[in-house]
Formats: C-alpha cells, sequence, structure tokens
C-alpha cells in the first residue's frame, strides 16, 4: 500500500509537472508574438528618435539661415534709412512718409541714364564681392563688358570720388574700404 500510495503520488507530481510543462509551452507561445511586437516597438522607436533628430538639426539650420537673413534685412534697412535721409535732404522735406521704392527707382535711373553708372557699379560691385582687393584695368575691360575707354572714364570719375585707388604705371584698381 505505501508504494501503491508512492506511486500514486509520482503519477500526480508527473501530471502535475506535465501540466506546468504544457503551461509553460503555452505562455512561450505567447512570449514569442509579444517579442516581435517590442522588436518591432524598439525599431519603430529608432526610427522616429532619427526622424525626430532629423527634425531638430533642419531647425537649427533653419533658425540660423533665418539670424542671417534678419541680419541681411537689417542692413539693408539702414541702408534704405540712409538713402531716405539723403532724399530728404536733397529735396528739402520733412515728410516721413517717402516711399523708398520710388526713392530707390530715382536713383536707380540717375545711375543708369544719368551718371552711366553701370560699368561703376560694376566695377565697386567686383572689387567689393571679397574675391580680388585689387583688379587691373585690363581685367576689368574683358570682366564688365564695356569699352576700354568707358572703364578708363569710370575708374577715373570712382578714383576722383575717393572710393578707389588707381595706379597709372601698372593699371591696377583697388578698392579704398569695403562697402556694407
Amino acid at each position: 500500500m505505501i508504494i501503491y500510495s508512492f506511486l500514486r503520488r509520482v503519477e500526480l507530481e508527473k501530471a502535475e509537472i506535465d501540466n506546468m510543462i504544457q503551461k509553460i509551452g503555452e505562455s512561450l507561445g505567447l512570449l514569442a508574438p509579444l517579442q516581435n511586437d517590442l522588436s518591432k516597438l524598439a525599431s519603430e522607436l529608432q526610427e522616429k528618435e532619427k526622424m525626430l533628430s532629423e527634425r531638430e538639426e533642419r531647425l537649427k539650420e533653419s533658425q540660423e539661415q533665418n539670424i542671417v537673413l534678419q541680419e541681411s534685412y537689417l542692413s539693408v534697412q539702414e541702408e534704405l534709412d540712409k538713402i531716405s535721409a539723403m532724399y530728404k535732404d536733397l529735396a528739402g522735406t520733412t515728410d516721413a512718409n517717402i516711399n523708398i521704392k520710388h526713392i530707390l527707382s530715382v536713383y536707380v535711373t540717375l545711375l543708369e541714364n544719368v551718371f552711366e553708372g553701370k560699368p561703376h557699379a560694376k566695377i565697386l560691385l567686383l572689387l567689393n564681392s571679397g574675391e580680388k582687393k585689387s583688379i587691373t584695368r585690363q581685367e576689368l575691360n574683358q570682366t564688365i563688358g564695356f569699352s576700354p575707354a568707358v572703364v578708363l572714364h569710370s575708374i577715373h570719375e570712382l578714383l576722383r570720388a575717393e572710393l578707389i585707388d588707381y595706379e597709372d604705371d601698372t593699371g591696377v584698381v583697388t578698392l579704398r574700404e569695403q562697402l556694407s
């Protein structure tokens, strides 16, 4: 009887162990899809973090570009204020509501038609661009596309306006100071 009872207990424990093994197998079967889901979520999280990082980088670049544009805008605004002040002085008016577009169109017209300012402006732009501090008259003739006589005349007018230095013997033109 003791043996029978012992065997019975062993069978019950074996049944319990088999039952536990079956439950462990079922649990493992349920864990496998959850593990796949967890892996997918982890990869999605990495992708989202990467996208967020890229967005933050683009935002930073955009902010830096915005700062540069703001500085440029303020510089242009200062120049327009100078032009407006010069116009008020020349016109003898105190009207604060002068249309800057009209003033600029007047100055552009004067430069283009009256003062033949196109070669002057091209010379100043070329020297002020920062690529070269000095340039020869022959290089100017080839670069700006005007006749040598017009280029020489423009050089002398810019020299009289004290914007450039010019050496007759070498033909080198140098901008006196950078224009803002």
